[in-house]
């Protein structure tokens, strides 16, 4: 792969980001009908349940994916040893929330809680017999079936839901939103690859050194994997003490609103990095030896995406009582104060998001760890002393955490990385002043902005405003972002790269090179 890494690289984000596009628009349309159809309570029931599916689902993979992209050798045997030790782990998970099921619903006070769980076990079950397929899809870059499969089980996942919540299944639509994605992307992910677990005929009469090498090759993985999954657990109650204190002490209706505010307030940033991740993560190990190349494949990838992520996440916060109401209807225009307080620390978040592709791609998963444990703390501690003013106290801590860590997350992960900290302002500096500058204008033009209560009685009101200030918000925010210094040689680069991406979805981009590919590839 490294004969055509640039290409297979923009190949693989072209492919991510046509999907997730069009994954966006699924997800939008099912999100915006389930909160029309779903009470703030049927959300909170789900949300209690999800404590404990998200917290397993958080290290579901236990990391093996990504130790089997970052190795540079990968042989069969260390392959088939990660697969017999993820089915194991898998199902020690599934047990836990067996056991832990019942304990979450007395914690809640909420006893429905605990059927929805065990249900919802059986899925993470599913994921666990793809873990190796997946890795090897990531590893060979193979990234448009994986989006394939992800698109599938998202339909999937929305019809059911859909479906069940017409027929006034509550909270249970919920649930089997996450059955049928769960089941699908597992099946799809097994079908597509094409490795299957068989034991070697040679294995009994593999020699002492060949047996040594898979051994030191597996271990390797596993410990890779390990610490990322430590680093996940200490980091699944950095970012998640805010709803399990919100479910405890104010009970579903407050954690559905707190929950939806959350899960839209932070969409952009899944929307952009997480489906990016794998993609930088297998193209950035690849490089690892040559510092020079690794930092500009790092610069160039993420300047594009804090050039398009920044501004739509001020101008959430900015129009947040109109995004609402357009997005979830007028039952939820409580939750417009909270959507506001996350947008602003989804925001502060996303500056420092990058630095998991450093720990990845460089295998510093052990600094991630004791990173993660450091952010969580603070995390812990700024959510706890909002709690006392309720939702909007608790939000108010989150967003100052988000933000309080910025700085020092850049600085702990270039300690000892192929990067320094001021690689970073190349790629953040110039669209947080752009769209700052952008919002101060649009305050200036609809000073209404600055209230959290809509100034529209409609939805097709609402709409009709968004439509109106977006564009001219985006055009603030273009013509500031140009003219800064530097901004037309930086716009020369982000439209080369959209050119590459543009010509790597319609398929031009690598066409000479497709007859030398193997036929796998090339399938």
């Amino acid at each position: 792969m490294l004969d055509d890494l640039q290409g297979r690289s923009v190949r693989s984000g072209a492919v991510r980001l046509l999907a997730q596009g069009f994954q966006t628009i699924v997800a939008v349309g099912t999100g915006a009908a389930l909160a029309r159809l779903l009470t703030p309570a049927d959300f909170g029931v789900y949300a209690m349940a999800f404590t404990l599916i998200g917290f397993v689902s958080w290290f579901r993979d236990f990391g093996l994916p990504l130790a089997l992209t970052q190795r540079d050798v990968l042989t069969d045997s260390a392959a088939r040893a990660i697969f017999v030790t993820g089915i194991k782990l898998t199902g020690g998970l599934v047990l836990f929330i067996v056991l832990m099921a019942p304990v979450v619903a007395a914690f809640y006070d909420e006893p429905r809680v605990r059927l929805a769980a065990l249900i919802m076990s059986t899925g993470v079950l599913a994921l666990g017999f793809a873990i190796v397929p997946e890795g090897l899809l990531i590893r060979r870059m193979r990234f448009g079936a994986l989006a394939t499969i992800e698109t599938a089980s998202g339909l999937a996942g929305m019809a059911v839901a859909v479906v069940a919540a017409l027929n006034g299944a509550g909270y249970w639509a919920l649930v089997c939103q996450f059955m049928a994605l769960t089941l699908v992307k597992s099946a799809g992910v097994c079908f597509v690859s094409d490795w299957r677990f068989r034991r070697s005929k040679t294995d009994a009469h593999t020699s002492p050194a060949s047996a040594a090498e898979a051994a030191s090759s597996s271990g390797a993985m596993f410990r890779y994997g390990r610490d990322l999954t430590a680093a996940r657990i200490v980091r699944y109650f950095g970012v998640n003490a805010d709803r399990i204190l919100i479910g405890r002490f104010h009970g579903s209706a407050a954690l559905g609103l707190y929950d939806n505010a959350l899960r839209w307030s932070r969409y952009p940033l899944r929307q952009v990095f997480m489906p990016l991740q794998t993609v930088f993560v297998s193209t950035l190990s690849r490089v690892a030896g040559n510092p020079a190349r690794y930092r500009n494949a790092f610069q160039k990838g993420t300047l594009p995406i804090y050039t398009v992520l920044v501004p739509m996440l001020v101008y959430l916060l900015l129009d947040a009582p109109a995004v609402v109401l357009v997005l979830l209807g007028d039952q939820w225009l409580d939750a417009v104060p909270l959507f506001r307080l996350l947008s602003l620390a989804a925001l502060g978040q996303s500056l420092r998001r990058a630095t998991d592709w450093l720990y990845l791609s460089e295998g510093r998963t052990d600094s991630q760890l004791r990173w993660n444990g450091i952010a969580a703390g603070v995390q812990i501690a700024c959510v706890v002393i909002g709690l006392r003013w309720g939702s909007v106290g608790v939000a108010a801590g989150f967003a100052i955490a988000s933000w309080l860590l910025v700085v020092p997350d850049i600085l702990y992960c270039t300690r000892g990385s192929l990067l320094s900290a001021r690689d970073f302002l190349p790629m953040t500096w110039r669209p947080l002043i752009a769209a700052s500058v952008g919002g101060v204008l649009a305050l200036l033009v609809w000073p209404e902005l600055l209230s959290n209560s809509p100034t529209v009685a409609s939805e097709g009101a609402a709409l009709r405003g968004v439509l109106q200030r977006l564009p001219a918000f985006v055009a603030a925010y273009t013509v500031v972002w140009v003219g800064l210094p530097g901004g037309r040689a930086a716009l020369r680069d982000v439209l080369a790269l959209a050119s590459l991406l543009g010509a790597a979805s319609s398929g031009r981009q690598g066409r000479d090179r497709r007859e030398d590919q193997p036929e796998s590839d090339r399938t």
